[in-house]
């Protein structure tokens, strides 16, 4: 099973860094505001 990180920030340049990165070796879901990360965690395991 992959690990998985979720990553929030609201630069879209910065999630386009870090997708480019971590996707490689992880499952990375993305967030660009604390709400969306809450609403997020809410239906990802």
């Amino acid at each position: 099973m992959e690990k998985r990180i979720l990553v929030v920030d609201d630069d879209a340049l910065n999630l386009k860094r870090t997708k480019l990165i971590l996707q490689k070796h992880y499952d990375v879901i993305f967030a660009e505001s604390g709400e969306e990360a809450l609403e997020l965690l809410k239906i990802e395991k």
